[in-house]
């Protein structure tokens, strides 16, 4: 009996010294610091180094074990930008944006992504609406208009150069293509972004006199 409470006070003794507990959901998780810490080293080594598909894949990891570590969820937040700097591809950058928030949602209230979201996706929808490819405009209309609704700081976003030009042109278009709802729809969120913009409340109105007269 004596040598059964040896056994289990040495185990105590080795979770005490080399383990850390953390609560979710109020339950209680042990995991082993003498593995994280170099795990999260290794992390930040990569992030700085620039590796940071490296990085990405650490950092995972380190999430997995610890999904309350403030400094993983920071390098996460800092890899992603780094990432998005580095290569400057709007598509690429708004894949890899919404590939990233999939996997971690507290990215979405990053208002420096939400910023670089917006301001690709205008470039992009400018680029669709001259090549005449108004789906592609209008997928990426829609894409702005979520982002600015779901921000803390709309504010900042609305004031993104081409915004407003964007909505009301792709709204235009699936007008004169008597795509009455979908064209709605955009002048709605247009007049509730630019309400002293007399053009969108203009056409805000008359979307809506022909969705009821179904013309």
């Amino acid at each position: 009996m004596k040598s059964f409470f040896y056994i289990l006070f040495l185990i105590l003794s080795s979770l005490i010294c080399n383990a850390q507990v953390k609560e979710e959901n109020e339950e209680y998780v042990v995991f082993d610091l003498t593995a994280y810490e170099p795990m999260l080293n290794r992390a930040i080594t990569a992030v700085h180094n620039k590796e940071l598909q490296k990085a990405k894949s650490i950092l995972d990891s380190c999430y997995a074990v610890n999904n309350l570590d403030t400094m993983v969820i920071a390098l996460l937040h800092e890899t992603l930008l780094m990432k998005i700097n580095t290569q400057g591809e709007p598509n690429k950058n708004l894949t890899d944006i919404k590939n990233w928030e999939t996997q971690y949602p507290f990215l979405k209230e990053d208002k420096r992504l939400q910023e670089i979201k917006v301001k690709d996706a205008v470039s992009l929808g400018m680029q669709s609406f001259d090549s005449k490819n108004i789906n592609s405009a209008e997928s990426l209309t829609k894409l702005i208009i979520k982002t600015i609704q779901e921000s803390n700081a709309p504010t900042s976003l609305k004031k993104i150069s081409n915004v407003d030009a964007l909505i009301y042109n792709v709204g235009m278009q699936l007008f004169y293509d008597k795509q009455f709802k979908a064209a709605y729809h955009l002048f709605s969120s247009g007049t509730s972004f630019f309400s002293q913009d007399k053009n969108m409340n203009t056409m805000y109105k008359l979307s809506k006199e022909r969705i009821q007269t179904k013309k």
